[in-house]
């Protein structure tokens, strides 16, 4: 699952959560957070790095962060 630069990542978690039918619940259970950490990501809050990252593993997401030439300079 590919998404823009531009979609904000709750709306990826979300959608790969309702994609793969599992509750909020069930994904915070696995995350080890709460469902109301889930909720507020989910809604364009942010979370802890660790957080977000135990969120995406659960859901078998991944985030990648690139250093670009650009901005090197």
């Amino acid at each position: 699952m590919q998404t823009s630069s531009n979609t904000p990542i709750g709306a990826t978690v979300k959608t790969r959560r309702e994609a793969l039918a599992l509750t909020q619940q069930q994904v915070a259970e696995c995350a080890g957070c709460s469902r109301i950490t889930l909720i507020g990501l989910e809604g364009g809050q942010g979370v802890r790095q660790k957080t977000l990252e135990a969120i995406l593993k659960a859901l078998g997401l991944r985030l990648d962060i690139r250093v670009e030439e650009a901005a090197r300079a």
